[in-house]
């Protein structure tokens, strides 16, 4: 008999996967964020990142979306 707490829908995996991406994504933009800091903080000039950080919250958002669909429909 195969171990249902092993068992992984196709809805829970899809969910799993932008969950990951969503974790990835934040890595990145906390990183992305530390490394712009610890520049400023040595007085190096920093490009302005606006856009940059506001597409990573439409992609964030974007995926938020996919994920609620998801949970909802299933």
């Amino acid at each position: 008999m195969a171990d249902i707490k092993n068992f992984e829908t196709k809805t829970q995996k899809q969910v799993r996967e932008i969950d990951e991406k969503l974790d990835s994504i934040a890595q990145e933009a906390k990183s992305k964020l530390a490394q712009e800091d610890l520049r400023r903080n040595n007085g190096a000039s920093v490009p302005d990142t606006t856009d940059d950080f506001f597409s990573t919250i439409a992609d964030m958002i974007e995926l938020n979306r996919e994920r609620k669909d998801l949970l909802d429909n299933n």
